[in-house]
């Protein structure tokens, strides 16, 4: 009976410390822009909500937006942080997706904190385009077909007007990240770029008022933050309490701020309904 009762012992002290190693999760995030630029605040925020969650939090930069599609349907990632047209896809794809929150920003435009943003297709002051109707034959530059404000509204504001990017311009480019737009463009090597308005911002911080904005979007909902299907709920909402309740000068806002120039605000839990005038514009 004793040597029973040890075996039950040491069989409840292993159990025991299973249960106290930290579950293992992954935060993906798509290469928005230089990955060694992005990787410190993102490790600043898988930090955060592993200290809220008890879990230990691994961040990826996934080397483009089919990676980060590939991780949610193989169950490799935890959560994901995605752009709206990726989100909306992705969504469609996998409708049990589970929506957790949204990245916010203080909007220069605006002068507020708001979930949305804007796309601009812009040029130098130098150049003789004053007008997207001047543009006929020049060199155009994207981000990445999978991009919302690199491509998705740009294209479909040139539509609107009636233009087919593919044909209109001489050449179209895809530079797969915002930042490396606006280089192409202050070195000469495009002659319009489409980009996000917080790059825009960051580009005149760094370069001065030196960019002449030729298209401006209507609002565009900011980034999701999301779990597949096959986490448990109650992680869900684990996650969605730690990234609402971040405060604004929380080390993950600055180190977005200082690395990326990017306003960053923290997390809001809005509904997937903000997506909906999204979806509309696309359809």
């Amino acid at each position: 009976m004793h040597h029973v009762s040890r075996i039950c012992l040491i069989i409840l002290l292993l159990l025991g410390m299973v249960s106290m190693v930290a579950a293992q999760s992954r935060l993906a995030v798509y290469p928005m822009t230089d990955p060694q630029k992005l990787l410190p605040p993102i490790r600043v925020l898988a930090g955060y909500l592993g200290e809220r969650s008890g879990e230990i939090i691994t961040p990826i930069i996934t080397r483009d937006y089919n990676e980060m599609v590939l991780r949610l349907e193989d169950r490799t990632v935890d959560i994901a942080w995605l752009n709206p047209v990726n989100y909306l896809k992705l969504k469609e794809r996998l409708p049990d997706l589970q929506y957790i929150a949204t990245y916010m920003e203080f909007n220069q435009d605006a002068g507020e904190i708001i979930p949305y943003y804007h796309s601009y297709i812009i040029t130098l002051k130098e150049s003789t385009i004053t007008a997207i109707s001047q543009a006929q034959d020049q060199r155009m530059a994207f981000t990445d077909p999978g991009s919302t404000s690199g491509y998705a509204y740009p294209a479909m504001m040139l539509r609107k007007l009636g233009i087919e990017p593919e044909t209109y311009f001489r050449n179209v480019f895809f530079l797969k990240r915002h930042d490396r737009v606006i280089e192409a463009l202050v070195a000469g090597s495009i002659d319009l770029g489409a980009v996000s308005d917080g790059t825009y911002h960051s580009a005149v911080q760094t370069h001065g008022d030196i960019f002449r904005v030729l298209l401006k979007s209507d609002p565009i909902p900011l980034d999701a933050i999301v779990s597949p299907a096959h986490i448990p709920p109650e992680r869900v909402a684990m996650y969605r309490e730690a990234l609402a309740a971040m405060a604004l000068d929380h080390p993950f806002n600055t180190t977005m701020e200082e690395m990326l120039g990017w306003p960053a605000a923290g997390f809001s839990v809005l509904d997937d309904s903000l997506y909906d005038g999204f979806r509309e514009a696309l359809q």
